[in-house]
């Protein structure tokens, strides 16, 4: 066994392939559901109808827990196949949903399969790679998976303004399901062999045990202030995305924006997250995870306020695209600083519960954005996530420390 994409070349874009279709099965409800909520099944409170994204968030983050904890003693695989298993339903529940019950049912089911396989894809590149190329490959990782998402949602926003709301846009997404299993099932290879192997090269590499589950928890949420500072910065980040998922789609059409035009925002911010993401991940690759990570913050805050402040569909595109661009250079960093500071034996259950509290930020926000929303308006919630990400990217400028293991061992040389 080698590290290095080229090396693994064929497995790793096939894991490219797989996050594709994991981000388009996301992508087909990311516009749709929230429109339904209304016109399908005639919802007004604003709580009510984020309940779909933060039952989808609660999920996954808690899967996501044990994602990472059970594939560094089963393997990437059989995980990602589970994940798979569980979202083949997810389609035709959301395609014939009686009540919307049955459509946060679902999203259970979604969050559960976006827990699972999103994160053994993720983890899968990364282990195949080595410590070289890291903020490429979950750059690439990440990229792919929102262009995925992207062009999923723009399309089933074009088949449902076409065809109705229902059943038609769910089709597509139901494919994706079946083929992500298949391939997985007669294609994939276990990736954890490649982690050991990293782990027995690195000359700090401790036990080739995997980490308890309460010790990752405590290393990941209070022990290491940089890993602490990242679970925060992704949990923020999510009330961004969450806003874009859930509020943006309800604000626009309240301002009489027709639903392709609301598709082309939420494609353009997903968008531009993901192809944004090939090259933002290879940066940090050069420059360090720190810089990429904060200017990703203020970009975002950026985008955000920028929907708030203007009141027009090109405006509003512009905006989208900036928040994206910001997300493209925290999401990959994010992760990638995750996997510099976490042992590579140990890595899958660091990244599981860093994903808990990133992840847990759809749940947070679903709850609270509903609730400000309800009482106040569309518009407030916007700016109140505008100013909280500007209030995180100041606290991370003061805490986040740099972590890519080239410009930390540089740095441990100036001082000495």
């Amino acid at each position: 066994m080698k590290l290095g994409i080229k090396a693994n070349r064929t497995q790793f874009f096939l894991l490219v392939l797989l996050v594709v279709f994991v981000g388009a099965l996301l992508g087909s409800e990311r516009t749709i559901v929230p429109v339904m909520a209304e016109d399908t099944f005639h919802l007004t409170n604003g709580m009510l109808i984020l309940s779909f994204i933060a039952t989808f968030g609660l999920s996954k983050a808690i899967v996501n827990l044990f994602a990472g904890h059970w594939s560094d003693r089963v393997g990437r695989k059989k995980v990602l196949m589970w994940g798979w298993i569980i979202g083949l339903p997810v389609p035709v529940l959301l395609a014939f949903a009686p009540n919307w019950n049955w459509v946060i049912g679902a999203n259970i089911l979604l969050g559960i399969n976006q827990g699972l396989a999103w994160t053994m894809t993720s983890v899968g590149k990364i282990d195949l790679v080595g410590p070289q190329g890291r903020g490429l490959a979950v750059g690439i990782d990440e990229g792919a998976g929102y262009l995925g998402l992207a062009a999923s949602g723009w399309v089933t926003a074009l088949l449902a303004a076409k065809f109705g709301l229902r059943p038609i846009p769910f089709v597509l997404a139901e494919v994706v399901a079946l083929l992500g299993l298949l391939s997985t099932i007669t294609l994939l290879r276990e990736t954890r062999e490649f982690a050991l192997l990293e782990h027995t090269q690195s000359s700090h590499a401790k036990s080739l045990s995997p980490l308890d589950l309460k010790d990752a928890f405590a290393e990941t949420t209070w022990k290491n202030p940089g890993l602490s500072t990242l679970s925060l910065d992704g949990q923020i980040n999510k009330w961004s995305d969450t806003l874009m998922w859930g509020i943006m789609p309800l604000y626009l059409a309240s301002e009489h924006v027709s639903l392709p035009q609301i598709g082309l925002v939420a494609g353009v911010y997903a968008g531009t997250w993901g192809l944004a993401q090939f090259g933002t991940g290879l940066l940090s690759d050069h420059i360090g995870r720190r810089k990429p990570i904060l200017m990703g913050l203020a970009l975002n805050a950026i985008g955000v306020l920028g929907l708030y402040l203007f009141h027009h569909v090109g405006l509003w595109v512009l905006s989208a695209g900036l928040g994206g661009l910001g997300t493209a250079l925290l999401y990959p960093n994010l992760s990638s600083a995750v996997s510099d500071i976490a042992p590579p034996a140990h890595r899958g259950g660091i990244t599981g519960v860093f994903r808990l509290w990133r992840d847990g930020g759809y749940a947070v926000a679903a709850l609270l954005l509903g609730a400000i929303s309800t009482a106040s308006s569309l518009h407030m919630t916007i700016l109140v996530v505008g100013i909280l990400l500007l209030m995180t990217t100041i606290l991370s400028w003061w805490r986040l420390p740099e972590t890519l293991p080239r410009l930390v061992v540089h740095q441990h040389q100036k001082i000495g």
